[in-house]
């Protein structure tokens, strides 16, 4: 994480704290050389950070995209809570309001994308198109939903890298060294009391969507191809669905550059 946020310092990219409800919160921003091209707010899965958007974000500099990434509580550079998915919630739409303040796009990955699903659907004001990628969701039972949490509770570093490996279309075996570190992060006091407290409707959403893109990549491992179906199911007709080939559960790894290409246009549409 460390030199993620090193590398980005060196390309001029303002990194601030903000006091949300007694929680001191990290975020990255970041400003194009010229004229942006769009506004977009990118939310990261669960045990993760900021810093996991690192290449992503170097291809929307690219195209002049001004670009706000926040390390929710308990993850990354941001202070501990003791969460819930409410509470979750509820952060993430404060910092929204004092930090980006006007409509945005919001690109959402798999715990951030379940969390920008039910954002959107409660503040359509604040939100002008929306990008999902392996949101996290479409649970079809209670008893499913508990066997995925159970599999969040690593008690080892084997754990850790077992699922790590999940998540990645080629995982490099350079990956085994980064267990130890995502290890220690799903085991902060916040991450782990948000495991224990979650419950299925914090997956849910009711309400208007924005225009929405929904990526679900053709070798995606964590989450099985039900959800998909029931997303399908769920969501408004207007969403469109699009399954990448060989894209992975967190492809801002392996295919960031394409990832930013199809975020363009959709964004650019």
């Amino acid at each position: 994480m460390r030199w993620a946020y090193l590398f980005l310092r060196l390309r001029g990219v303002q990194f601030f704290h903000t006091k949300i409800k007694g929680c001191s919160i990290h975020s990255v921003h970041v400003r194009p050389s010229g004229k942006p091209r769009g506004r977009i707010v990118l939310v990261h899965g669960i045990g993760a950070s900021a810093s996991t958007f690192s290449l992503l974000i170097q291809y929307l500099m690219k195209y002049q995209y001004e670009v706000y990434v926040v390390d929710l509580p308990s993850h990354g550079c941001s202070e501990d809570m003791s969460l819930t998915g409410e509470l979750l919630l509820q952060v993430f739409s404060d910092w929204m309001a004092q930090c980006v303040v006007d409509p945005v796009a919001l690109f959402g990955i798999s715990l951030g994308g379940a969390l920008s699903l039910r954002y959107a659907a409660a503040n359509p004001h604040m939100v002008t198109k929306m990008i999902l990628v392996s949101p996290g969701g479409g649970f079809t039972s209670i008893e499913e939903f508990r066997e995925f949490c159970r599999q969040l509770q690593f008690r080892t570093y084997n754990d850790a890298w077992r699922f790590m490996q999940r998540v990645f279309h080629r995982p490099p075996l350079s990956l085994l060294l980064f267990a130890p570190s995502y290890y220690r992060a799903m085991n902060r006091i916040g991450v782990r009391k948000l495991i224990q407290s979650a419950c299925i409707e914090d997956f849910e959403c009711g309400g208007p969507l924005p225009e929405t893109l929904f990526l679900w990549g053709q070798d995606e491992k964590l989450f099985p191809k039900m959800h998909l179906e029931e997303y399908k199911k769920r969501l408004p007709q207007h969403v469109i669905f699009e399954e990448p080939a060989a894209w992975p559960h967190c492809p801002q790894y392996e295919f960031a550059g394409r990832l930013a290409d199809r975020m363009d246009q959709f964004l650019g549409s």
